[in-house]
């Protein structure tokens, strides 16, 4: 589904409350709705306040939206916040947003409940639907912003003494899509235990720590509701270790190692292109469960496993395998180490560096492909092991694909072309995305090139507008001519490739421009029509698109987008985004419309720039076609050297 960045506007509402007491330990407190305050530069916000005089410990706490109707559910949070405490909740945020993007496009249209005890997930009902899927009202889990994973109301606030000033918030992040809705309620649940759990102060829960509670809230009284003691008088070893036992605590232990590198701390140190001869047999168990390896309820441990050290040079894509090389049932997982290595970092912290696993690559079970994004300047520990007990004789390679750096324009020229009122992107646009993760996506302006065709323009680089909130990604810019003119269609149907330009995407955020370029040089005649696409490879984890501006554009930009349906390029305001533009600009030379054959960058004479880009088009087009034959080929090179020299 398209998905969108837009603006934020601030507005404030506070309705007049009644609170509504209930029976035995719930308390019921609701208000009016009304429209929700669109988005623009700034967030949009329906507010409204309200007094808890009941003197009770929070245990848990509901919330409903009745009657809400919004088109793009991406755009909207509903948030509840004690003032007193600055403690929030959240019912749900922005869904299917990663990392700033643009959200879900699917549409609001009923009664909505939020609670910890519900079982909907909204994010994966809004992500089953197509542009303008209403989401069925019904009970859902709240879920958290970037993830859409559970974040319990009983995280927030349970524990909490329940008196106070409360704030109920519904905010719209973006511009154009409105709503509204009728009204809503908070019931909460008294009887909680007072909050001796989740206090960062109290020490960790795998430990004694001499005091009432431990620093996870959820565990705590988890261990608590087991044995009271550990929150009436002291969190003691006892505690520790039930607390171990029924949360899953994570204890790095590492017994009779038979290599080395059988324990972290020891991890051989490999490097690109390595392949590595290995036995795991009678190799201990070390590293922690790994459900995210996919090998089902009992099968969540990475057995005899043995660990490998690898650090990073640049931004990139690193690939440990088996594939093809191990008989036995193997597994392969990721942790990131950041500054640290394996000799000083702390084991007992495993599970928080987890990035990636692999049990089986494509159709091939048994042995194992991982791939990894990765950052430049991290270390990176890599565990090879066996499924349910698996060990033995192997073999393991290691890989990486590296991104380029990025490139500079040093010859720019001093003829630049654009349809961008303004060069510099400050804002994202629309893309095809999933789950507010960006399918590939393809980006385009068309351009005329001025003068006749005695004249030539030499496109040496592109300056372009990007932005991208997850990892870092190979794209390119591509330059082709357009046969027909008007509007471009596809690659193979009226668009014939003249030149390309790999170059890095970053991510994490980035917003700003980027430089592609071209070696050689794209040279072409005056009046061609040059279609300028940028294509954007589908993310694994975040919103990759163009960027653009306010300022507006003087000619359409163009998206191909084949997972959203769009098979031929079409203009981004007729798919309903009038407002969004890709800020680009073309640097080169504009010929003067000389008669000197063969001197394509018109410098006044025929050398081995000119060869460079003659070499750079063969095969194809071009403006080195000197004979129109429709390919540039012996014949043409036979004039180019004919001519060599400088212009008469």
């Amino acid at each position: 589904m398209m998905s969108r960045m837009h603006g934020l506007f601030i507005a404030s509402t506070t309705m007049a409350l009644t609170p509504l007491v209930g029976a035995g330990t719930q308390y019921t407190f609701s208000g009016a709705g009304g429209d929700i305050p669109d988005g623009g530069d700034t967030p949009g916000v329906f507010a409204a306040e309200f007094e808890v005089p009941d003197d009770d410990i929070i245990s848990t706490l509901s919330i409903s939206i009745e009657g809400l109707t919004h088109t793009w559910a991406g755009d909207l949070t509903v948030r509840l916040t004690h003032i007193d405490s600055d403690r929030t909740g959240t019912a749900f945020a922005r869904i299917g947003s990663v990392g700033g993007g643009f959200g879900d496009s699917s549409n609001f249209g009923g009664d909505y409940n939020f609670g910890d005890a519900f079982t909907g997930d909204l994010w994966v009902v809004a992500a089953s639907g197509d542009t303008n899927f209403v989401i069925p009202g019904g009970d859902y889990f709240p879920t958290e912003l970037d993830s859409g994973l559970i974040a319990p109301f009983s995280i927030s606030f349970g524990g909490e003494s329940m008196p106070g000033t409360w704030r109920i918030e519904i905010t719209d992040s973006a511009a154009q899509d409105t709503g509204s809705f009728t009204g809503w309620t908070v019931v909460f649940t008294g009887g909680g235990t007072p909050t001796l759990c989740g206090d960062p102060d109290s020490g960790s829960c795998a430990e004694p720590n001499g005091t009432p509670g431990c620093n996870d809230f959820a565990c705590c009284n988890t261990t608590c509701a087991f044995n009271p003691d550990c929150c009436d008088f002291e969190w003691d070893e006892f505690c520790a270790e039930i607390a171990i036992d029924l949360c899953g605590i994570y204890i790095y232990q590492c017994d009779a190692p038979i290599s080395a590198n059988d324990c972290a701390a020891g991890a051989t140190e490999v490097f690109v292109d390595d392949v590595v001869d290995f036995d795991s047999t009678g190799a201990n168990t070390d590293g922690p469960p790994q459900p995210e390896c996919g090998s089902g309820a009992g099968f969540e441990q990475i057995d005899s496993d043995l660990w490998y050290y690898w650090q990073s040079t640049g931004d990139g894509v690193f690939t440990a395998s088996t594939c093809q090389l191990t008989q036995y049932d193997t597994k392969i997982a990721m942790y990131d180490l950041g500054d640290e290595t394996p000799d000083t970092f702390d084991p007992n912290t495993l599970p928080d560096r987890f990035i990636g696993c692999n049990e089986d690559c494509g159709d091939e079970f048994f042995a194992s492909d991982l791939q990894v994004a990765v950052e430049s300047n991290h270390n990176y520990l890599i565990r090879c092991g066996g499924y349910s007990g698996a060990s033995g004789p192997g073999t393991i390679a290691f890989s990486a694909e590296l991104f380029p750096a990025p490139d500079e324009c040093t010859n720019g020229g001093d003829d630049t072309l654009t349809q961008s009122n303004s060069p510099a992107a400050t804002e994202g646009t629309v893309a095809c995305a999933g789950g507010g993760i960006t399918t590939a996506n393809n980006y385009a302006r068309s351009f005329v090139v001025p003068g006749d065709a005695k004249g030539t323009y030499t496109l040496n680089c592109a300056d372009f507008g990007f932005t991208n909130s997850g990892g870092a990604l190979i794209g390119a810019v591509n330059v082709y001519e357009d046969t027909d003119g008007g509007t471009p269609t596809a690659p193979g149907t009226d668009l014939v490739l003249l030149g390309s330009r790999t170059v890095t995407l970053p991510g994490n955020g980035f917003l700003g421009n980027l430089i592609a370029a071209f070696d050689p040089p794209i040279a072409v005649a005056g009046g061609t029509v040059l279609v300028v696409e940028l294509a954007i490879p589908a993310s694994a984890n975040g919103f990759a698109s163009i960027g653009g501006n306010p300022d507006g554009e003087t000619a359409p930009t163009y998206i191909r987008a084949t997972a959203c349906g769009i098979n031929d390029y079409d203009t981004v305001a007729s798919i309903g985004f009038p407002d969004d533009n890709w800020a680009l600009t073309l640097l080169g030379v504009l010929g003067g419309g000389g008669t000197c054959v063969g001197d394509l960058n018109d410098d006044g004479a025929v050398d081995g720039s000119d060869l460079g880009v003659l070499l750079g088009q063969w095969g194809g087009p071009g403006s080195a076609d000197f004979d129109n034959s429709g390919t540039v080929d012996g014949a043409d090179l036979g004039t180019l050297l004919a001519a060599w020299g400088d212009c008469p």
